[in-house]
């Protein structure tokens, strides 16, 4: 299996069903792992509760799949898995991802830039994943995700920068439908 989605969500089932669907019409076969927050434990939690969920996954790839998100297309993840291929395998591949109209990562290159990067554009190797699994919750904020791809940064992980449309969706911070 290339690539495992970590799909957190709350209260959000149609979105979910997008999101699922979008999923299933990859033409190469991906694990998908739903997380559901029952109790509103919101985005900072969900991000603290990520490290208990981690062995579930079992792709050789890891993405952060928001609930409210799809797949820009049905070979997105086919593309990605190219340019792991060609690129040997890297600790992190840049994707792109479109929300609510704008296209991120701002920057393409260099380090990750608060607010200029969404959890969508990020897909890591799952071993590396493991490794810094605690960095989404270390700081016990809503930027989680920019927490674990910083860190990721800091250590020297190999970064790729694939330019690849990979998700759309809207930016509804965890509001529920």
């Amino acid at each position: 299996m290339f690539l495992s989605f970590y799909t957190p969500t709350y209260k959000r089932p149609v979105q979910l069903a997008r999101c699922q669907a979008s999923v299933q019409a990859q033409t190469v076969p991906c694990q998908q792992l739903i997380v559901r927050d029952e109790v509103g434990i919101g985005v900072d939690g969900m991000f603290r509760a990520v490290p208990r969920h981690a062995a579930g996954l079992w792709g050789q790839y890891v993405h952060m799949l928001a609930d409210d998100d799809v797949l820009a297309g049905p070979d997105v993840v086919a593309q990605v898995q190219a340019v792991a291929h060609h690129e040997q395998q890297p600790d992190v591949i840049i994707v792109r991802a479109l929300k609510n109209g704008l296209l991120l990562p701002l920057e393409m290159q260099g380090p990750p830039i608060l607010g200029q990067i969404d959890l969508g554009c990020v897909i890591t190797r799952r071993d590396v994943w493991l490794q810094h699994v605690h960095d989404y919750g270390a700081l016990g904020r809503y930027e989680g995700d920019y927490d674990h791809v910083s860190a990721m940064w800091r250590a020297g992980r190999r970064f790729v920068y694939a330019g690849i449309l990979f998700e759309h969706g809207p930016a509804s911070h965890g509001v529920p439908e």
